[in-house]
């Protein structure tokens, strides 16, 4: 019986949906094209990407995960996952992915979201296949090369830019990758030096027994809301409103090209029933910024890149040693957890304290870190909060809340405090600068207005008790972020969002305010069931001792087939001279990071193409170009890559 209802309300569905619906698995890639929120940090985007590209290449079984495992999805939220599993529960097991727009409650942009991500053991309907996974593939490389017509001069013996990726599913439970890199102006190594200046590999477990997970290598660890531990991709303040509660994901495989927010050593999670106890080890050498010939170091350097004598000298100068646990005991719908770690330098940090702003800045050798979080889950409400403390008699508190009044209002708050003496390397917590010396409160609401109309909106309150470079001693900030989104199912996205932030500035010896304005209108059309339409125009105005603008006219096509996708964007931009920056994601090739920014009087464009030659083999390559009056010549970039299944 449920067969037949779900085969006529399918039907009925695909009337007008089921186009989008059996799409190209990977149409999450759409969703970074419009997202603010990570504009302001490469690595973050980069980790988001390669975490949905993962995801869709490995996807969760709709009929043997749990909560936790739906969570590992990004921007779906223990409400979510929670409507999932009762549906099941109460009706049995899916019987195809499009399934998921029957869930009681749950709304359609996530149901169309988390599809992408997950796969039904049952394959009862064949016409509703998600994606083009093949199961058959036990090992992926990829190889990329890059380069821009600008660092031909700067680096004429190395100026490509060059990317290794391999990963290999060893069995259902064990997997095995690694990663090179060597960055435009980085030589080429003997054998013995390791011949990539970036080098990282990853031996990964993640079963159902007792031992949950092992990660032997590179990993990350992310628990609570990130205050004591939040390596890796976390949303921040953006279009996802809601996004303000993180769902931990403990121990993972580290995959990025991030040289420096990973561990490196081995760490393993075991379930003893009344609590779960993961524990980690960690050596790796850290760049640093010499001060002298001395052993007194100075500041810890994150940049990754060593291209030049100056740059090669700080490279792995300190050492540095971590061990830790964190325990989670669940009673009900109570989840507690507690964090302690100890991490050891090879030697001081110094810190210069004529400078102010810089009197907190971390500089023992020995950091101890200790801390609490709290879930707890009853009804429509979900509760966070997390609380850690370290050797600098320091702290970091946060408390969450997640309201779901009913299937068209949620809404979401935060409140922080930050010490201005905190100084946790491995925080991630929500923020407007860093996870120091601030206190705030951010509310958030989203709202279905109609079954294609919604609004989401959010504010945010912040202070900070000691000097930051260019502020003033007590420094303060309104920011506050609006969206109204129209979406049919024939393809139409269409919507407006403004964001606000009032705050001070020390301009020319002088406090002045700050109003800082962004407003992006965009447009998304499917022309045609291969061929989509992306428009965007971007306003941002920045108000102090002057008024500064920026401009940027964006457009876009993209066309996919079976075999081959071809995206095509131009874009004109403008701003004043020192006006706000413009930042843009561009597509990309897979697993290779894309986020421009814009500066000056001029234009840009690309041409993207990628082709599957065989089932197993597929090649991709970019070409770009970047006009700008601020630039001496045109400056090009291209890209090619190679991917290898086995």
């Amino acid at each position: 019986m449920k067969v037949f209802i779900l085969l006529i309300f399918l039907l009925m569905y695909s009337l007008s949906s089921i186009g989008q619906i059996s799409s190209n698995n990977q149409n999450w890639e759409n969703i970074i094209k419009n997202q603010p929120d990570f504009s302001g940090d490469a690595n973050l985007q980069q980790d988001l990407i390669l975490k949905l590209e993962d995801l869709s290449r490995h996807p969760i079984s709709l009929n043997k995960c749990n909560e936790k495992d739906l969570l590992e999805i990004p921007f779906v939220n223990l409400l979510d996952a929670q409507l999932i599993i009762k549906h099941r529960n109460l009706n049995g097991e899916f019987l195809c992915i499009e399934e998921l727009v029957a869930v009681n409650d749950l709304k359609i942009e996530m149901a169309l979201w988390i599809r992408h991500f997950v796969f039904v053991d049952k394959k009862l309907l064949s016409a509703f296949k998600s994606n083009g996974f093949n199961e058959n593939s036990r090992a992926e490389l990829n190889l990329t090369r890059m380069f821009k017509s600008s660092d031909v001069d700067l680096y004429p013996k190395q100026y490509f830019h060059d990317l290794i990726k391999f990963k290999m599913k060893l069995s259902d439970t064990w997997q095995f990758g690694f990663n090179l890199e060597n960055d435009a102006g980085e030589k080429y190594a003997s054998l013995k030096n390791g011949v990539f200046d970036f080098r990282s590999f990853h031996l990964y477990y993640q079963g159902n027994t007792r031992l949950k997970r092992i990660a032997f290598g590179d990993y990350r660890l992310h628990y609570g809301q990130g205050l004591g531990l939040g390596l890796g991709f976390a949303p921040g303040k953006g279009a996802q409103v809601l996004n303000a509660i993180r769902f931990n994901d403990g121990i993972n495989k580290f995959s990025s090209f991030d040289e420096n927010r990973f561990f490196r050593g081995i760490a393993f999670s075991y379930d003893f029933k009344l609590f779960d106890l993961d524990v980690f080890c960690s050596y790796k050498n850290k760049d640093v910024s010499l001060v002298s010939d001395t052993l007194m170091q100075g500041s810890i350097v994150e940049t990754g890149l060593h291209r030049t004598e100056s740059e090669l000298a700080k490279k792995n100068q300190l050492a540095e040693y971590l061990v830790g646990f964190h325990s989670g005991f669940q009673i009900k719908k109570i989840k507690f957890g507690l964090l302690a770690l100890h991490r050891k330098l090879s030697d001081n940090l110094m810190v210069d304290k004529s400078k102010p702003y810089q009197f907190w800045n971390e500089s023992a050798s020995n950091y101890y870190l200790g801390g609490m979080n709290l879930r707890l889950n009853y009804k429509n409400l979900l509760l966070a909060s997390e609380l850690t403390f370290d050797s600098y008699r320091a702290h970091a508190a946060q408390i969450t809340g997640l309201i779901a009044f009913d299937s068209k209002l949620d809404f979401v708050f935060l409140i922080r405090d930050y010490s201005k003496n905190y100084n946790n390397p491995f925080a991630n917590g929500m923020s407007e600068w860093s996870n120091q010396n601030e206190r705030g409160f951010y509310f958030g609401s989203a709202y279905k207005l109609t079954r294609n109309l919604s609004l989401s909106a959010f504010g945010d309150y912040y202070v900070s008790d000691w000097l930051k470079y260019r502020f003033p001693s007590y420094k303060w900030g309104l920011d506050y972020f609006s969206e109204l989104k129209y979406e049919l199912r024939s393809g139409l996205k269409t919507g407006i969002r403004m964001r606000r932030i009032s705050s001070e500035e020390n301009q020319d010896n002088s406090i002045k305010p700050i109003i800082s304005v962004q407003i992006r209108g965009f447009l998304q059309f499917k022309i045609h069931k291969n061929i989509e339409l992306l428009s965007r125009y971007d306003l941002n105005s920045k108000t102090g001792t002057s008024k500064l603008s920026s401009n940027l006219f964006m457009e876009e096509l993209e066309w996919k087939s079976q075999k081959m996708s071809i995206n095509i964007r131009y874009s004109i931009f403008s701003s004043d001279e020192n006006g706000p920056l413009l930042y843009a994601t561009e597509s990309e090739l897979n697993g290779v990071f894309g986020l421009n920014t814009y500066s000056g009087n001029g234009n840009s464009g690309f041409v993207l193409m990628n082709y599957s030659i065989t089932k197993n083999f597929k090649i991709g390559t970019k070409l770009g170009y970047l006009k700008s009056n601020k630039l001496e010549f045109v400056e090009y970039d291209w890209k090619i890559q190679l991917r290898f299944k086995f």
